[in-house]
């Protein structure tokens, strides 16, 4: 199953046609955010062979939905990685991930465990109270290093 649309999707559909034709591989196109969920609960794991990422919503919302995740060593999946809701493989190495995944084939009650880490991970630290506490304590620090920088040179405004 592949979910979602991405600059490498005419190759990916061309690779696999047949896999599409044969019914063995599905391709899902970009879909109303509140139909994600049932999606995600569909899957066993979440792969994201990103080669960039800043903070992965997608690999976010397959553990707030209890369901863990291979994902390439970029960005924020490097964080996300630290929760243990799933495993991370060189990005860029198409021997990396298929190790990973040879590698939890034979050890499938792993997953289990791995997605309700991550679920309790995002319960957690994920919330609206908790991003709130974050961007505060961001917003905080911002204006006490102007009350010690930005101000004695004039500036009197932050943009965040």
């Amino acid at each position: 199953l592949i979910v979602g649309n991405g600059e490498e999707k005419g190759a990916i559909c061309s690779t696999l046609s047949e896999e599409v034709a044969r019914g063995i591989v599905h391709i899902e196109p970009a879909m109303p955010q509140e139909q994600l969920p049932a999606w995600y609960r569909a899957m066993d794991l979440m792969v994201m062979p990103s080669r960039y990422e800043t903070m992965s919503n997608a690999v976010l919302e397959a553990m707030a939905c209890g369901i863990p995740f291979v994902a390439s060593n970029v960005g924020g999946n490097t964080i996300l990685g630290r929760t243990g809701a799933g495993w991370l493989f060189d990005s860029g190495s198409a021997s990396s991930l298929c190790a990973r995944l040879i590698e939890l084939l034979t050890n499938g009650s792993e997953l289990k465990a791995r997605g309700e880490l991550g679920l309790k991970y995002v319960v957690k630290s994920r919330n609206w109270a908790a991003t709130a506490e974050r961007l505060e304590s961001i917003i905080c620090k911002v204006l006490q290093q102007d009350k010690y920088s930005t101000r004695s040179k004039g500036v009197s405004a932050i943009g965040l």
